[in-house]
């Protein structure tokens, strides 16, 4: 990886701009500790808009790590750029889309949908406030839907997929009244 710590296993690719695969963590220090399940995103290399949209992602996800607090987005541990850019990230087990299809049924589904929202509201939030404090320009995700909206195992609402993220200058005038 390009932070120096040990590499991820080897595993397979589905077709797509990108894929999410666990595998288990060998990283040290801030890293994930032997044995952790982490994500393991990849472009595909043959794929220029695939590499270009996970650059992106990496800057936005590299900037939400650096701030204090717990960040918005799953924490990085990694980034990996032999064969493809890659990012290795906290797994997160579920997305909002599979979480509310397992709920959507039950006596307090409706409720606990309202306050996944919410959280996820302040989620964003803190995604403008750090990444415009992190990266000196106001970023707006441009792609949040229930797929990009993870679940970790501590139950914190995360985001993710910021390959579409769109940025401008903090005082740029046509962004602000937009």
């Amino acid at each position: 990886g390009r932070r120096g710590r040990p590499g991820v296993t080897e595993a397979s690719r589905e077709g797509g701009m990108a894929s999410i695969i666990p595998v288990s963590g060998v990283g040290k220090g801030p890293g994930p500790r032997e044995g952790v399940l982490v994500a393991l995103k990849l472009s595909r290399p043959d794929d220029a808009l695939s590499v270009d949209a996970l650059n992106k992602e990496i800057v936005v996800f590299e900037a939400l790590c650096r701030a204090p607090g717990e960040p918005p987005c799953p924490r990085l541990f990694d980034v990996v750029d032999h064969p493809a850019p890659g990012l290795v990230m906290e797994w997160c087990p579920t997305d909002l889309e599979r979480w509310w299809a397992e709920r959507h049924a039950d006596r307090t589904g409706f409720a606990d949908l309202c306050e996944a929202l919410a959280a996820v509201c302040r989620r964003v939030r803190e995604y403008a406030v750090v990444s415009e404090m992190e990266l000196g320009r106001r970023v707006v995700h441009a792609d949040i839907k229930p797929r990009n909206i993870l679940l970790s195992e501590e139950g914190r609402w995360l985001l993710t997929d910021f390959g579409a993220a769109k940025s401008r200058a903090v005082d740029d005038e046509a962004w602000i009244a937009t």
